[in-house]
């Protein structure tokens, strides 16, 4: 038997969530070809990427360090620029 004293990794996953949907979200836009369907899923997965990147920021208050802060708010940034370019979608 080995006595470890290592503590496990914490790892903010809904940060890391935000930051991928965010990605998403702007993926679907380009692919999307500026059409409805492309602009919905868009807009949709954004909303998901500032929803999670909410919960990251959250979660990163109560961790040690506030591990996955600037995740949380990079995800933030992403969801919020792919809303926006998703509502100039579906206004032009």
């Amino acid at each position: 038997m080995s006595t470890s004293t290592e503590q496990p990794k914490v790892r903010n996953k809904y940060a890391m969530a935000s930051i991928v949907f965010g990605v998403v979200a702007m993926l679907l836009l380009l692919l999307g070809g500026g059409g409805p369907v492309g602009a919905t899923m868009g807009l949709i997965v954004g909303l998901v990427a500032i929803g999670t990147g909410v919960l990251g920021y959250r979660a990163s208050q109560e961790l040690e360090k506030k591990k996955g802060r600037l995740w949380a708010m990079a995800g933030i940034a992403i969801g919020a620029i792919a809303l926006l370019v998703a509502i100039v979608q579906f206004v032009s």
